[in-house]
């Protein structure tokens, strides 16, 4: 029985108005409970629909594992990186978002820009829910969600979707045994290394290249504009004490007459790489009557030593393990990150998905046929061809937001109630500015 029965009609009850139920299904309950032990504890079959409406009506909230332990210690060192890189990135402004603002750096920086990726389907019976019919018409929907299509895309927010003269980086994917197939982790490597990465490349200059022995010469070598890779400076222990190493010094040059002296900028070598670590061997061990080689073109043998790369790529600051995945985007010098578990909010693509789905929902005609045709189109209008993707700068921008209160360290719902300031505009008169702009 209710505690009470104030403003309650006599004659019907509903589950809403159950006071004891409300009082069980705290917050702390849904963070225990499974959806379907919630279920359970109500001995009832209620609909999971109902359920939701029900925690809504009695203003409960649900967060799906975002405040657990581990997941708020990576979140908070993982936003923490992120503002560290926004600082290298540009920004976005005007009306339309169309300027770009490029960031302030010094000689020996380079801009950073931020690449997000995710997967989505579209079905061909994903029409709209709710219909407006006459007094006496009928409509009987298709069932089921029909034939599907999945769509992976990679974006950054200077261009939406990455295009180069009909190449794109949104690869679109027709799901079923009979047909292509289903999406696996090769099939996005093969759109990474394919497409994506020299996409990012073809439209964005001046990338940095991880540690990679194989890419290395043995002697000093001058740097020219031709050199495909650049090598970052590190850091290795040596007896106890960590030391850093460049691979890049300044030489002097003389200058063509009646010109002084011309500063330039090489690559020290692995042969100098290497005596500075203390490893340099002067002699093949295994052949003792000939010097040590740059590359010895076999397997790597147990102890690292038949050439001078097979010996660095095995120091632990080039052998670090990682995911293929990691390893396919670091290779090129690209940095490799992890959204935190449960924090979709965090990435802007998938706001992108939410504005082509509405779109594709109200031109659903439930057939495939029309839906393979349309959805590039579809995606177009999120992302366009031609002028600024305002829509996705907007949806980047509001991403960074969430980015920024996570690295204050505040939770999910103090970091939404931070987000809404800029999102919900409270004007204190008539014709006044919002207290939030």
């Amino acid at each position: 029985m209710s505690e009470h029965q104030q403003d309650k009609y006599s004659k019907w009850s509903s589950t809403v108005d159950d006071e004891v139920l409300k009082k069980k299904q705290s917050f702390g309950f849904m963070l225990k409970k499974r959806k379907d032990e919630l279920l359970r504890s109500w001995k009832s079959n209620v609909a999971i629909s109902t359920a939701w409406k029900c925690m809504r009506a009695w203003g409960t909230s649900t967060y799906d594992g975002d405040e657990r332990k581990d997941v708020v210690q990576y979140r908070h060192a993982w936003a923490k990186r992120m503002m560290a890189y926004k600082e290298y990135m540009s920004e976005f402004t005007r009306e339309n978002e169309e300027i770009e603002v490029s960031p302030l750096l010094s000689e020996n920086q380079k801009k950073l820009v931020m690449v997000t990726h995710d997967e989505s389907t579209f079905y061909a019976h994903g029409g709209k829910v709710d219909v407006w019919l006459e007094e006496n018409e009928s409509h009987t929907r298709k069932k089921g969600q029909g034939r599907v299509l999945m769509v992976g895309e990679f974006q950054c927010a200077c261009h939406g979707t990455m295009r180069v003269k009909g190449w794109v980086s949104c690869k679109i994917f027709n799901v079923g045994a009979a047909y292509e197939g289903y999406w696996t982790s090769e099939d996005m490597f093969d759109q990474l290394k394919k497409h994506a990465i020299p996409l990012f490349e073809s439209l964005h200059e001046g990338c940095t290249d991880a540690l990679v022995a194989s890419r290395m010469v043995l002697k000093s070598k001058l740097v020219t504009e031709n050199d495909k890779f650049h090598f970052k400076e590190i850091a290795f222990l040596r007896d106890g004490c960590i030391i850093l190493q460049s691979f890049y010094e300044t030489v002097t040059e003389a200058g063509r007459k009646g010109k002084g002296p011309i500063e330039k900028r090489q690559f020290i070598g692995v042969q100098r790489i290497l005596q500075e670590r203390g490893l340099w061997i002067e002699l093949d061990i295994s052949n003792l009557s000939r010097k040590w080689r740059i590359d010895c073109n076999r397997e790597e043998a147990e102890n690292h030593c038949f050439c001078a790369r097979h010996l660095l790529a095995f120091q632990p600051d080039f052998a670090g393990q990682k995911t293929a995945i990691q390893e396919i985007v670091e290779v090129p010098g690209h940095i490799f990150e992890l959204y935190p578990k449960f924090h979709c909010e965090c990435n802007w693509i998938e706001r992108y998905w939410g504005a082509a789905k509405r779109v594709a929902r109200l031109n659903c005609d439930y057939s495939f046929k029309s839906l393979e045709k349309n959805l590039p189109s579809l995606l177009d209008g999120a992302s366009p061809v031609t002028g600024p993707p305002t829509m996705i700068r907007r949806f980047y921008k509001k991403t960074w937001r969430y980015i920024e209160a996570y690295s204050k360290f505040l939770d999910a719902k103090d970091a939404d109630a931070e987000v809404k300031k800029f999102t919900s505009r409270i004007s204190k008169s008539h014709r006044s500015i919002g207290i939030h702009d």
